[in-house]
């Protein structure tokens, strides 16, 4: 036997609350009631999508019934969420949106010596991380603006970084694009 395995076998199990207990046989009932009723075992199986969908849904069911003002709570800012990203720029391909701590983490990564050292592989030299600091602290700014101002100017700011990259270096500069492949890329050289 593992030294793992325990040759006792306890079941003590904690006590589920109420509501959760309720919901659950509530479930097990429905769920046995409803593949007696079936004649084809195929049938009682759901679709992959399906499955997932039904498995969301028992999972919204139990934490509303656990806790219902915080599960009302959740279902009002989804709303909210959606409500927002449905605005009038939605056909638009620059984002509305920008998160400041992801620019602060890009201005530092750039700034570390791991940062340089992928700018040396890629382009052959250090690079300037101004570029990325500045957009941190446009974003700092865009925290005092109104929200349609802040889509407006996000989008603005987006559209002209898109712009600029799209003229500017790329990695193909410094590298040739190998057209036929290395023969025996690992033995030591002649």
């Amino acid at each position: 036997m593992p030294w793992w395995s325990s040759s006792k076998q306890t079941d003590v199990q904690a006590p589920l609350p109420e509501p959760v207990k309720d919901t659950i046989e509530s479930q097990l009932d429905s769920t046995q009631s409803s593949s007696s009723n079936t004649s084809n075992p195929t049938s009682v199986l759901p679709s992959a999508g399906s499955r997932d969908q039904q498995a969301y849904e028992e999972l919204k069911g139990l934490f509303a019934s656990v806790d219902p003002e915080r599960a009302a709570a959740a279902a009002t800012r989804a709303r909210e969420l959606q409500e927002e990203e449905q605005d009038d720029y939605s056909d638009s391909i620059y984002a509305s949106t920008m998160s400041c701590s992801n620019c602060f983490d890009q201005a530092f990564y750039c700034s570390s010596i791991g940062g340089q050292l992928n700018s040396v592989y890629r382009y052959g030299a250090l690079r300037s991380c101004s570029d990325l600091w500045a957009q941190w602290r446009f974003c700092m700014r865009t925290k005092v603006m109104s929200d349609e101002t802040k889509r407006e100017k996000i989008r603005e700011y987006n559209m002209k970084k898109a712009i600029k990259y799209k003229v500017g270096r790329s990695s193909e500069d410094i590298w040739e694009v190998r057209t036929e492949p290395v023969e025996h890329p690992f033995s030591p050289a002649p």
